[in-house]
């Protein structure tokens, strides 16, 4: 990651925001008169002026922007997404074949304004150079041309590269947007209440029989779960473990400890009853942190705050049970721990083919890679299925198969100095003026990560690696934000 560094530009001057936004507005108020005269069709006109808002937001309040595009990736489904229509309401709009969706429409301006206030209106440079994205972008290209040449389509690299690029760039905006503790809370706080909602939206869809179809491989067919959306999944682990370090941490009062342990019951209903082994373990894994990262007197906290809250948990959730008469549910959590370790289960067993098979093909390409939506060989021992060929269920040998070693050795590393910087701010945070607290939620969500990484391919799904993305840049700002205060201005990352 190269040196981070903060920037005081003392020379420049930084216009107001009402000279930046004033002429959009005028622009915003001219659009709609025309609406409202009929000038143009209503549609149109709607998504005129859904531009004109956003741009608006970008250019001069782009910390606001994108504070409604985090709470958009927990509380808005994609216009393709597997909920029946009666269950979530908040689609993404994509009427434009081969254009983004309304919401990465957003993001995109969100990026450009930010980019374009920090260079141009400012005069100011990125925190972590962008000669990084630069070459990430290589990379890419790079990929493109190797899928080129071995004959993949066109549009699965077209669509692959927006996958694989956004998240670098949601990070070079976090990194610029949220650039301060407030900032941080503030969006983290509005991200658990649009989490808290959709989990007790979806969570009521799935007692009263109307939950995700999925099927468990167990005694029971046509079985239902809360969701089946993983990028949701994190966003709810990401807020349980938010609270955890809260309450923890001492700061929350009696009222405020009480709201977030009824906020933590639909979170946790959600996690327990999508039956997902990933995040059982990631979640078990980030408890793991806080109370590894927590001091005597932390670790005493939130033993208070979780020997009463569990058993009521628990309680509560066997009740709703079986108020709502959800079928066998005890069954289906039973085989799905059961699981775990068992190699003969028939997930585990697909899982497992599916990565020898990866790795048959990349032995004849082990350096390339098979480019931009490259597909895997077919799988032997499932001659007459139709498996998924363009992905593979391990986000490593995603990266390796898609973008070569050299975009695997990159991520590695880009990985693991993130791990150090951020431990070891973590470590120091006792004595420097850091938010704790939050480092210490952001910080156990490497599990989380791991976890959703070696057993599913993470780079496939936008919303998860857009979270990474965002929580990374805040925990690399925490550790900088401590830094400069108690240390040298420019900190080796």
């Amino acid at each position: 990651m190269g040196m981070m560094t903060n920037h005081a530009n003392t020379r420049i001057i930084v216009p107001e925001p009402a000279r930046v936004v004033a002429p959009l507005l005028c622009l915003g108020a001219g659009l709609a008169l025309g609406t409202i005269i009929g000038a143009v069709p209503v549609k149109i006109a709607a998504l005129v002026i859904a531009g004109v808002i956003g741009t608006i937001l970008a250019l001069g309040f782009p910390h606001v922007g994108s504070c409604l595009f985090v709470c958009a990736l927990v509380g808005v489904a994609d216009a393709d997404a597997g909920y029946e229509q009666h269950v979530w309401p908040l689609r993404d709009i994509c009427k434009i074949p081969g254009l983004p969706s309304a919401l990465w429409s957003f993001f995109l301006l969100l990026f450009g304004g930010a980019m374009f206030r920090l260079y141009f209106v400012r005069k100011g440079c990125s925190r972590i150079p962008l000669c990084y994205l630069a070459v990430y972008a290589g990379i890419l290209l790079l990929a493109a041309a190797v899928g080129l040449r071995n004959g993949w389509p066109v549009e699965g690299m077209h669509a692959e590269s927006f996958r694989l690029m956004y998240p670098v760039m949601f990070f070079y905006l976090a990194l610029h947007v949220f650039d301060s503790p407030k900032r941080i809370r503030r969006a983290l706080w509005l991200m658990f209440g649009v989490a808290t909602f959709t989990a007790l939206v979806l969570a009521g869809y799935y007692l009263a029989g109307k939950g995700v179809k999925f099927e468990l491989q167990s005694a029971v067919k046509g079985s239902r779960i809360v969701t089946d959306d993983s990028g949701l999944l994190m966003a709810f682990a990401a807020m349980l473990l938010l609270s955890l370090a809260r309450v923890m941490s001492g700061q929350a009062t009696r009222a405020q400890t009480l709201v977030l342990a009824l906020a933590c019951l639909p979170l946790v209903f959600a996690l327990v009853f999508s039956f997902r082994r990933a995040e059982w373990l990631g979640v078990a894994g980030g408890v793991l942190v806080l109370v590894l990262s927590a001091t005597r007197a932390e670790r005493m906290r939130l033993l208070r705050f979780c020997a009463p809250a569990v058993p009521i948990m628990l309680l509560v959730f066997g009740i709703l049970a079986g108020l709502a008469g959800t079928a066998n549910i005890e069954g289906n959590l039973t085989h799905r721990f059961n699981t775990l370790l068992d190699g003969r289960h028939s997930s585990n067993r697909y899982h497992l083919f599916e990565s020898l098979q990866t790795l048959r093909d990349l032995e004849r390409q082990p350096f390339t890679g098979l480019g931009l939506a490259a597909r895997h060989g077919p799988l032997p021992e499932y001659p007459h299925s139709e498996v998924p060929r363009n992905v593979v269920h391990n986000a490593w040998l995603y990266i390796w198969m898609k973008l070569g070693l050299l975009g695997l050795l990159a991520t590695v590393w880009v990985f693991v100095r993130y791990l150090r910087r951020v431990f070891e701010g973590l470590h120091r945070s006792t004595a420097h003026p850091i938010d704790r607290p939050l480092l210490q939620a952001l910080a156990a969500l490497v599990p989380i990560w791991v976890m959703q990484s070696v057993t599913g391919p993470m780079p496939w799904y936008p919303r998860e690696t857009m979270q990474v993305a965002l929580y990374a840049a805040m925990a690399l700002n925490l550790v900088c934000f401590g830094q400069s205060v108690a240390g040298p201005p420019a900190v080796r990352a």
